[in-house]
């Protein structure tokens, strides 16, 4: 079935801690665990400080890089989408680009969804609650 609601969080490439937390908190909630809602973390593929990087300046960034990849393998809830992101970008640019992407990536992934929302990794969502919310206006 076709979730309620599809969610992305705006996140940075290096912002392990935060995914982290959210999922021992909100990915633990009834709406998401009975699909209801599905959840995304949303990160841009364009990593334009590893593009400029050569050399051992640059090993820390590639293993942060090769860190989210794993990331990414082992929880699946995490997307790498087109849009710059990263250390040294202009933040208004990368999360308008990842919004973006994000949008578009959720129509496609889950057509038959009533709702697509986006929130940021500095906000905690009440998905309970905003669920309830969403099925009300039903």
């Amino acid at each position: 079935p076709s979730p309620l609601l599809a969610m992305g969080m705006i996140s940075a490439p290096f912002a392990a801690g935060r995914r982290r937390q959210v999922r021992k908190t909100m990915l633990t909630l009834r709406t998401v665990t009975r699909n209801e809602t599905v959840f995304r973390f949303v990160v841009g593929s364009i990593l334009p400080q590893l593009d400029r990087c050569h050399g051992a300046a640059c090993a820390a960034d590639r293993v942060k890089h090769q860190a989210l990849r794993e990331e990414e393998a082992h929880f699946g809830d995490l997307v790498e989408l087109e849009g710059l992101d990263g250390e040294g970008v202009f933040n208004c640019c990368s999360c308008t680009e990842k919004l973006h992407s994000w949008m578009r990536y959720a129509l496609s992934r889950w057509p038959g969804a009533l709702y697509i929302g986006k929130t940021e990794d500095d906000t905690y969502v009440q998905l309970e609650v905003l669920a309830a919310e969403l099925r009300a206006l039903l």
